[in-house]
């Protein structure tokens, strides 16, 4: 099954200048927003997970939540490397062995 999400938008915070007794002076300059990958969607393939972002900037990378086949808690994995949003690169993690792959997920970063 293939999800596909939307990024969060990034807000632009807004610096204010406080400046006292001073009379040409100017406030400082908004920040610029936070880039964020878009177009994502993940996927759970079995043992491994599937994780890509089509378009936008900043990086993502896939998440595998695993089921030890011997009970006990979850294990989470993650890809070991982040991939840039509109690379056309699909990020894989795959679960240990002796598990069985329960859910899927991507992270995002800017």
């Amino acid at each position: 099954m293939r999800k596909r999400i939307s990024s969060l938008v990034g807000v632009a915070a807004l610096t204010a200048g406080i400046v006292a007794g001073l009379p040409s002076a100017a406030a400082a300059a908004p920040a610029p927003a936070a880039a964020w990958p878009e177009d994502c969607w993940y996927e759970l393939r079995g043992i491994s997970a599937a994780a890509e972002c089509e378009s936008g900037s900043g990086q993502y990378k896939a998440v595998v939540l695993c089921d030890p086949w011997s009970g006990g808690p979850m294990i989470t994995r993650h890809a070991p490397v982040w991939r840039n949003a509109g690379s056309g690169v699909t990020s894989y993690v795959y679960c240990p062995a002796q598990t069985d792959g329960y859910s899927a997920g991507i992270l995002t970063r800017a």
